[in-house]
């Protein structure tokens, strides 16, 4: 009884972390940074980034989820125990977006970074304790937040050049010590391969052009400087993975541009970027 009442929730948790930064699902054409609450307005068209709270609202759909959760019935100390740490992860990702938010005017997203970090390591603990309830599709979705990585996006608005990291170390140097504006979470991948979704990302660097960064499928990064491996991605399409990710070029610029959204490819090979090809689907 316990466990259908939670799995008649489970869309409406799910659909909560998909508005974290996930993007919109639309019919084949990528996950949409402009719009990832269904009521953002901003978009990549300003090279040197736009507000962080055009890419993410943490608005009313965390708050669902926290309500949803407490409607679970409990039978036991141990399932409340896991439905209120669960309910707590939801408030610790919108503490750290509301960090985001507030990072705008000042450009400092250290906050952001170490509460989101924090939220990932609660929605662990939120995932254990949901398991031993016997919560077990709960549980997955828990398990899911923690067992992906976060691409970063920044730009340098010098230059117009890119950065991508899942290295919450460097995304503090890049915006804190280097000018970078941090432009969102660009993709997720899986940290280790996962049933048929095992597509390598690697990023890379152009040789002779320290900021000339770009992701490849390639391990020696096609003959440029290998920097490290992102995660991985699925061959193709699927429900859970959506998000085709795209990689276009500026000669000009001597920037490689990756992104999700079909209408930024778009616009950017009318400025002058040539589109290099298809990377993979990236998880929601």
């Amino acid at each position: 009884m316990v466990q259908q009442h939670g799995d008649k929730i489970l869309f409406s948790l799910i659909l909560s972390f998909i508005l974290i930064g996930c993007g919109n699902k639309g019919s084949n054409s990528g996950g949409d940074l402009s719009n990832n609450s269904g009521s953002g307005t901003g978009s990549y068209s300003n090279d040197a980034g736009g507000s962080a709270s055009d890419y993410v609202d943490p608005g009313a759909g965390l708050n669902q989820t926290q309500q949803a959760l407490q409607q679970i019935p409990t039978n036991t100390q141990a399932q409340t125990d896991a439905i209120n740490s669960a309910s707590d992860t939801i408030g610790a990702f919108s503490k750290a977006y509301n960090d985001l938010s507030n990072a705008d005017s000042s450009g400092d997203f250290t906050k952001f970074l170490q509460a989101y970090a924090a939220a990932r390591q609660q929605a662990l603990q939120a995932a254990k304790l949901l398991d031993e309830a016997q919560f077990y599709e709960l549980a997955k979705a828990f398990y899911e937040l923690y067992y992906k990585l976060d691409v970063l996006r920044f730009v340098n608005p010098a230059n117009g050049r890119h950065l991508y990291t899942v290295s919450k170390s460097e995304s503090f140097n890049a915006s804190v010590n280097k000018g970078y504006k941090f432009q969102g979470i660009v993709f997720r991948t899986y940290w280790s391969p996962r049933n048929d979704c095992q597509t390598p990302l690697y990023r890379c660097v152009v040789k002779g052009a320290s900021e000339d960064r770009f992701v490849s499928n390639a391990q020696n990064c096609e003959n440029q400087q290998a920097e490290g491996l992102l995660g991985f991605v699925c061959p193709s399409q699927r429900p859970e993975a959506w998000s085709q990710i795209g990689r276009l070029y500026s000669q000009t610029k001597g920037d490689h541009l990756i992104t999700t959204n079909k209408n930024e490819i778009s616009r950017k090979k009318q400025q002058g970027y040539r589109f290099e090809g298809w990377l993979g689907f990236a998880p929601n």
